[in-house]
């Protein structure tokens, strides 16, 4: 027997326990995912693939899990959108509206001091308008967000997944945890199996 037979070998025998471990745990979530991955040991799948696409991991008519035909390009979608960041807004209106805040302002103090109401409502409207905008788009700091910081959730997500489902296979099976743990690849945009 070859090194490589025995490699799958040992591969079936991990995937049908932790098959056989998922119908005894709460985190089934992590443990398909982790039986996705065994399956198709050569496939590095995108976080965002496996947290967006939950049907995709459910199993078809042959009792293999689906996964999608063109891994390749949504690896090069996810290699672009993470590349640089997309900003919310350019800095130029970010300034204009900030310069705009400060002028609708000063006019909120001088129509409370003619008693004007009509132009105290309609401005205090424009402020609150102008500082929902500014919230949705700087952080605290005053730095401007990108839209593609919401690209880490899934990754958090699905890693949260497969730490929760091991946690407990450690509990039940100390041998098929560690050689779980062992073969678990992370990188910053891709799981799959050493």
């Amino acid at each position: 027997m070859s090194s490589n037979e025995r490699n799958e070998e040992k591969n079936e025998v991990i995937v049908a326990k932790t098959q056989h471990l998922i119908k005894k745990v709460n985190h089934v979530r992590g443990g398909e995912y982790i039986v996705l991955l065994l399956k198709n040991p050569v496939t590095k799948f995108p976080y965002f693939y496996l947290e967006y696409n939950q049907d995709s991991t459910e199993l078809n008519n042959s009792g293999e899990y689906d996964y999608i035909h063109d891994m390749d390009y949504l690896e090069k979608v996810t290699d672009y959108l993470l590349r640089a960041p997309i900003l919310m807004c350019d800095e130029r209106t970010k300034n204009e509206v900030q310069k705009r805040l400060k002028e609708v302002s000063i006019k909120i103090e001088r129509a409370e001091k003619l008693g004007n109401t009509i132009e105290l409502y309609d401005l205090t409207e424009e402020k609150s308008a102008l500082l929902k905008y500014l919230a949705e788009v700087l952080m605290p700091s005053g730095k401007i967000k990108s839209f593609n910081e919401t690209i880490d959730k899934p990754k958090r997500a699905v890693l949260q997944n497969v730490r929760r489902f091991l946690k407990e296979v450690s509990t039940i099976d100390m041998s098929l945890y560690k050689a779980l743990k062992e073969k678990i690849e992370i990188a910053k945009y891709t799981i799959s199996m050493k």
